[in-house]
């Protein structure tokens, strides 16, 4: 183990994202079909998996004040960058918005489900009236595995499925104890890259403090003034992640560091541990020591549980990192940190994903407020005990059985609730 590896497993989990990463897939998937396409198309088809659907059916679209799929796929279609990344929202204007207008009126776009996918996985057709291109992204939000013209192959990317099941094992082979424990030593500054991530949510945070539309964030701050610690901390933990939450998910264009592919994950876990550091007087480089903590956390978490869940992966892997980075804030030791992970995990290990809308910012206060209570809890011995319903006996067993509730366990949970999402859709 050293730390040059220890970054790298952080680095290549971490991506700047405007808007939710699905339908910032979408978007790039549109623009790279559009690309190859080397016009507007005429027609637009978007394939998705169930669980890209969910959180893309309703989220908002960053500087349009509209929601969806259709209007995600017809902005990218109209911004042909040649390789657009999870940020390529951030070009929208108004003159870009007026445009794809007529994509959405007009019928031009038609989006499906298909099971049995990937959990990330989107395909976008496009049509002009002599050809065919497509553009599919596959196992990460921005790893593009192919784009075609007709039946002609342009790019073909294998997903490095050995590298990837490599670090998985390497992960698992260390063990996250080991990880912890090198992490404490690691040089603060080979970790800044952390720092930056954290500061870069904490000014979306602001945003949405102070921008009249929000109301969540503005409240939950409002009374989290002039407590006393540790409720202090809990409290802005909460009003902060959010803030920064109701932000992205109303469509504020607010860049967010994403881990795992998740924005909502980067805010829980970076700004949640961040918020709580300052809560602590911590110095720059127990920050970034925490940051890490937290961050390899919950790449080894979502390593267990695939990065899209049935059940609020907020509410398991960086809420858990948040519980261990905080133990280690409050002085604490390896164990006091499992056994704040314990309590998280056991506490909303079935809180439901119902896509990507306004409640996330909800939840995603209330796992970052009560990891940072949870690390508190565990410091004064009060914590839920190895074995108590789904547990595991280890830590280790526990991420186990996170796994197992998400596939099988929840399969038919998220079909049903997929069909509640259109049902309110279609009523609208």
């Amino acid at each position: 183990m050293n730390a040059e590896l220890i970054t790298h497993l952080l680095k290549k989990e971490i991506e700047k994202a405007t808007g939710c990463t699905e339908i910032g897939s979408i978007a790039m998937a549109a623009s790279r079909a559009t690309s190859a396409l080397g016009s507007r198309p005429e027609k637009i088809e978007v394939v998705v998996s169930p669980n890209f659907y969910k959180n893309a059916a309703n989220v908002g679209v960053p500087g349009t004040q509209l929601r969806g799929i259709k209007i995600s796929a017809a902005l990218g279609c109209l911004l042909p960058a040649q390789n657009p990344g999870l940020n390529v929202l951030d070009a929208i204007d108004d003159a870009l918005i007026s445009q794809a207008q007529p994509y959405l009126s007009n019928g031009q776009i038609k989006v499906s489900v298909q099971n049995d996918r990937d959990p990330v996985y989107v395909k976008v057709c496009a049509w002009n009236t002599t050809d065919k291109t497509s553009a599919e992204i596959v196992h990460e939000h921005s790893f593009v595995a192919q784009v075609t013209r007709n039946d002609t192959v342009l790019v073909s990317n294998e997903f490095d499925e050995v590298r990837e099941d490599s670090s998985e094992t390497l992960l698992k082979q260390l063990g996250i104890q080991e990880l912890v424990e090198f992490i404490q030593q690691m040089n603060p500054s080979d970790l800044k890259f952390l720092v930056e991530a954290a500061k870069t949510n904490y000014e979306a945070a602001l945003v949405g403090l102070n921008h009249p539309d929000m109301r969540f964030g503005p409240a939950l701050y409002k009374s989290s003034n002039n407590l006393p610690q540790p409720y202090s901390a809990i409290h802005q933990v909460q009003a902060l992640t959010g803030a920064a939450s109701e932000a992205r998910m109303k469509g504020l264009k607010v860049p967010i560091m994403t881990i795992t592919g998740s924005g909502n994950h980067g805010i829980t876990n970076f700004l949640g541990t961040y918020v709580f550091a300052m809560q602590t007087g911590a110095d720059d480089a127990t920050l970034a020591r925490a940051l890490a903590i937290s961050s390899m956390m919950t790449v080894y978490i979502k390593s267990f549980t695939s990065r899209l869940t049935a059940y609020c992966g907020c509410a398991v892997a960086p809420a858990a990192g948040i519980a261990a980075a905080g133990v280690y804030l409050l002085g604490g030791k390896f164990d006091d940190m499992v056994h704040a992970i314990q309590s998280v995990i056991g506490t909303f290990s079935g809180m439901l994903c119902d896509g990507a809308k306004e409640s996330c910012a909800y939840k995603v206060a209330t796992v970052a407020g009560s990891a940072v209570q949870f690390a508190h809890m565990a410091m004064d011995g009060a914590y839920l005990s190895s074995g108590n319903g789904i547990l595991g006996k280890t830590i280790e067993e526990s991420f186990e059985n996170l796994g197992l509730l998400n596939n099988p366990g929840m399969k038919e949970t998220e079909q049903i609730v997929i069909q509640m999402i259109e049902k309110n859709l279609q009523a609208t």
